[in-house]
């Protein structure tokens, strides 16, 4: 697969914010504002594709968006070591606790109109081992 051809993140001194009600947990300030237009800039050199669905009637979640992909576990490796390793460093479900990033790093790209429905993600195998959880990491927008 390609590789994410980007500097790798900063590191930095992030925060956990548990939200209950959502049963999420928001870590703000992953990346600045200048890594965030880089990364965006690098995803479309890259070229976006359309993802669609066929929808819930075929047990899909409705989905319309665009998308490219890398395989690259030096840049999951340094986002990781940007500052979520320590910041995640107490969480645990059970007795499993995070241990680093699928190498496989996803940039989507939703214009007015495009959606991505209510869904579940499956669980991938990496070189680290089963994946769990998903971290989003929202690059334009409020907040």
């Amino acid at each position: 697969g390609r590789t994410f051809n980007s500097e790798a993140p900063k590191a930095k001194e992030l925060l956990l914010e548990p939200e209950d009600m959502a049963k999420t947990i928001s870590i703000r300030g992953v990346l600045d504002s200048d890594e965030c237009r880089r990364y965006i800039e690098c995803a479309e050199v890259a070229g976006l594709e359309l993802q669609t669905s066929r929808g819930p009637a075929y047990g899909e979640a409705t989905r319309h968006h665009q998308r490219t992909s890398f395989e690259d576990p030096a840049f999951a490796a340094a986002l990781w070591t940007s500052g979520l390793d320590k910041v995640l460093a107490d969480l645990r479900v059970g007795s499993r606790r995070p241990i680093g990033l699928n190498e496989n790093i996803r940039i989507y790209k939703y214009v007015p109109g495009d959606v991505f429905g209510q869904h579940v993600d499956g669980s991938n195998m990496t070189a680290l081992g089963q994946t769990e959880y998903t971290l989003l990491v929202y690059l334009s927008g409020a907040g």
